[in-house]
């Protein structure tokens, strides 16, 4: 059932999906103003059931089935699969759920890359999902995953370093300074006077300002070259982290590969294509319908919730 509210939606725990006070709404450029794309849609789908929304073209039917997908997330609203709010789901959950919920495109041809062939095709959200049940490899997880005190520890040392340096920076110059106007004047002569004597008069106050900078940048400096050689050492071994992941593949890969066959040719079969004719070609080779047929199969190799 559909429609504006929620008083003619049934009991939540009856129904497979139930949406409520659906809105979508797009920004326009920079002027504060917004589209209504979908304004306040409720409706339910008990399993088995068929709801059909009916409109003129641009009142929001597919912006609708692209919200319940979260493709863009609604501005508002909820969407429960099974009683799980799947609106307040991000990530690997998001992901997860997404492959419950399948869409068939309006225009059967323009979704269905033409390069590839039928069985490549059908056979996609079947790879998808299998490259998704192995442990993604700490190249892909990043630094945060892979070594996160690392990371913190570099955190805290640039924090520190922020304060060190230029404490560093005002000594080192003072010092360069100073020694190079403490050479600049005769041996045994009068002293310098002028530009040359404020900087002659730099080398008394040099210690004062270099040293108290040193002590504060040693430990800095002795941290910063540990971390950069612990930083090194994880680039030269992320590469060998990777290689369980990688047997792990390779060794599925071939059973994969039957199994994902037979389910390609189980679900051509379902939609009224012969797998033998049909998955060695590419889109353009079949009709309009054709095409449809391919891109239900599509859908369904996943078996998604019905």
């Amino acid at each position: 059932m559909a429609g504006s509210g929620t008083a003619h939606l049934r009991a939540p725990e009856d129904t497979l999906l139930r949406v409520e006070h659906l809105v979508v709404e797009f920004p326009v450029g920079n002027t504060g103003l917004v589209v209504n794309a979908v304004s306040d849609v409720s409706f339910d789908v008990r399993r088995g059931e068929t709801l059909g929304l009916v409109g003129e073209s641009g009142c929001g039917k597919s912006t609708t089935g692209r919200a319940v997908l979260q493709l863009p997330k609604p501005t508002s609203g909820k969407v429960l699969l099974e009683g799980h709010d799947i609106t307040a789901s991000t990530g690997d959950d998001l992901r997860a759920v997404r492959s419950q919920l399948q869409m068939i495109f309006q225009d059967p041809i323009s979704s269905l890359n033409p390069r590839r062939t039928v069985a490549d095709v059908v056979a996609e959200p079947l790879v998808v999902r299998w490259l998704e049940s192995f442990p993604r490899s700490p190249v892909a997880r990043g630094w945060e995953a892979y070594a996160p005190w690392l990371v913190r520890l570099w955190n805290r040392l640039w924090a520190w370093g922020r304060w060190t340096l230029p404490i560093l920076a005002v000594a080192a110059l003072t010092w360069i300074v100073g020694t190079r106007a403490q050479g600049s004047g005769p041996v045994g002569g009068p002293e310098p006077t002028g530009v040359a004597g404020a900087l002659a008069h730099l080398v008394d106050v040099t210690p004062f300002i270099a040293v108290p900078g040193l002590v504060l940048l040693a430990p800095f400096v002795i941290a910063f070259a540990v971390t950069a050689a612990l930083w090194l050492v994880l680039v030269l071994a992320m590469p060998f982290a990777a290689i369980p992941r990688t047997i792990a593949v390779r060794r599925d890969r071939a059973r994969f590969r039957a199994e994902a066959d037979a389910k390609v040719r189980d679900v051509l079969d379902t939609v009224g294509l012969d797998p033998d004719v049909a998955m060695p070609k590419r889109p353009h080779e079949f009709s309009g319908g054709q095409c449809q047929r391919i891109c239900i199969a599509r859908a369904l190799v996943v078996d998604p919730r019905s």
